[in-house]
């Protein structure tokens, strides 16, 4: 695990559409089930309803916090995060009483795809060139700011 991660409102947006989706999934598997209990089908449906409000949230970079911003971006992807693997729960919870309609997910084991690492790197080497750009600009800029004169 790094220390820095770039997170960007698209990452949170694909987070958010998995998350939504089997949600819903889950959803339609308890509405069909006759099986389960009214206390766990009462605490999904709070569960579920928190989701679905989660998920219309928009993705920001940053949020004004009167004279300061901080960075949002992480803390919603360490959100839908969490709320993913509640879901993960969950399943495993109905998924004794009732069959689901889905494969679930499990967060303690992410799949595992080449493209990550690629995009990670470049999404990195993007943000160091601008970096390095942004300092030969500065740099170059500050060849025309006057001298002061040794009087």
């Amino acid at each position: 695990m790094s220390f820095v991660r770039i997170v960007t409102p698209t990452d949170i947006s694909n987070e958010q559409d998995v998350l939504r989706r089997d949600a819903v999934a889950t959803n339609v598997s308890v509405g069909s089930c006759t099986a389960l209990d009214q206390a766990t089908r009462t605490n999904w449906d709070a569960f579920y309803q928190g989701v679905l409000a989660f998920c219309q949230e928009v993705p920001v970079w940053y949020f004004p916090t009167g004279d300061h911003e901080v960075v949002m971006s992480s803390n919603m992807l360490e959100y839908a995060q969490q709320l993913r693997a509640n879901l993960y729960s969950y399943q495993q919870m109905i998924s004794k009483a009732c069959k689901l309609n889905l494969p679930v997910f499990d967060p303690a084991k992410p799949p595992v795809t080449g493209l990550d690492s690629i995009q990670t790197a470049l999404r990195y080497g993007a943000i160091i060139a601008g970096f390095l750009g942004t300092a030969y600009i500065v740099g170059k800029a500050a060849e025309f700011i006057p001298k002061p004169s040794r009087a």
